[in-house]
């Protein structure tokens, strides 16, 4: 969710008076066009929203891996349209915009490659999308967040917990708030049998526990039949997990999900934190902050596919399929006319 900059605020053309047939739908385009912009100066339909795919492989050569990413991309593109989203490759400059609007946010994207990269000019693409400092110990003593050009404030919370039922509105509720953020989740897939081997020995431990816990009952003279509810609930989670992994042609994933945003003040970012906490919960998903290590976190909502957070735990392919990102569909066309506002995502 990346807001429009000032500069955008208010000065927006939903109708071209130029291309109107007299004088009067020329004053009529204008009313409207007054009457709209008032709207997005209230903060209605001043968040764009944007959906990005990273994948990357390992490979020997560059060769290989250029065939791997060419098969990927055919294959996603594929996907994505069998459910109404068209996707499209972005080029170097659309990278380096995303990037640019998550560490420099409220600022414009002024870059040109061949104004800016050249060989008189010793500056890479880095040079010219980093901002010139990150505090990540502003005002010498918040440990939670990082402090941006321009006073900027930005955090980045973890997703720690997920319920035992969750729901295809989980992410799309957090994406759906007018809130400035990124919510990043990176999904590896586990081999088939190094995953099996990895359930199976989780559920060797849970026995341990068991038959510890039995024997410590028999001991102090309690009924061994009655076990621990939260001992009954692993044993029986796992069973199912391997069940899905063996019979169901499903497979395992390390997940670890993110959420960034950023504000122009400590109190607003906070404010902000709380209500993505809010909707997180609401959706059985538990957002925690990431104290300390705010480096790790954004360098890892980059989409660049490098993640750098410790914290992560193990989905099945049915569980990762329920985090879906699309909400609604929008309808936004260069140069077409304003029609409405859409009832769901606003």
């Amino acid at each position: 969710n990346t807001p429009l900059l000032k500069e955008e605020v208010g000065h927006r053309k939903f109708f071209d008076p130029e291309r109107q047939a007299n004088d009067a739908a020329r004053n009529d385009a204008q009313v409207f066009n007054n009457i709209l912009n008032d709207k997005v100066k209230e903060g209605v339909s001043n968040i764009r929203r944007n959906r990005y795919l990273t994948y990357s492989v390992t490979a020997d050569t560059a060769e290989d891996a250029a065939r791997q990413l060419s098969r990927i991309e055919v294959e996603s593109s594929r996907i994505l349209n069998s459910i109404g989203s068209k996707a499209h490759l972005m080029n170097g400059t659309q990278r380096l915009s995303v990037i640019h609007s998550l560490l420099n946010p409220y600022k414009p994207f002024l870059f040109d490659y061949q104004r800016d990269i050249s060989a008189k000019r010793l500056q890479t693409t880095k040079d010219c999308i980093a901002p010139t400092q990150i505090d990540f110990r502003p005002d010498g003593h918040y440990n939670d967040c990082v402090k941006l050009d321009n006073g900027v404030y930005a955090q980045v919370l973890v997703m720690k917990k997920f319920g035992s039922e969750l729901s295809d509105r989980a992410l799309a509720d957090m994406a759906d708030l007018p809130i400035p953020m990124a919510i990043t989740w990176y999904v590896q897939p586990m081999d088939k049998s190094k995953a099996i081997n990895y359930v199976r020995t989780r559920s060797a431990w849970i026995d341990k526990e068991i038959i510890e816990e039995q024997r410590s009952a028999v001991n102090k003279g309690y009924d061994f039949s009655i076990l621990p509810q939260e001992l009954k609930y692993s044993k029986e989670e796992t069973e199912d997990v391997l069940d899905h992994l063996q019979n169901k042609n499903q497979r395992l994933y390390v997940f670890t999900g993110l959420v960034y945003t950023y504000a122009e003040s400590k109190e607003a970012l906070d404010t902000q934190v709380l209500r993505i906490i809010s909707t997180a919960r609401q959706n059985s998903i538990e957002l925690d902050t990431y104290d300390y290590r705010q480096r790790q976190g954004l360098n890892s909502i980059l989409p660049l596919g490098h993640n750098h957070v410790e914290i992560s735990r193990m989905f099945t392919t049915a569980q990762v399929s329920i985090l879906v990102p699309f909400a609604t569909q929008e309808l936004d066309d260069a140069g077409g006319n304003f029609y409405g506002q859409n009832k769901h995502s606003r």
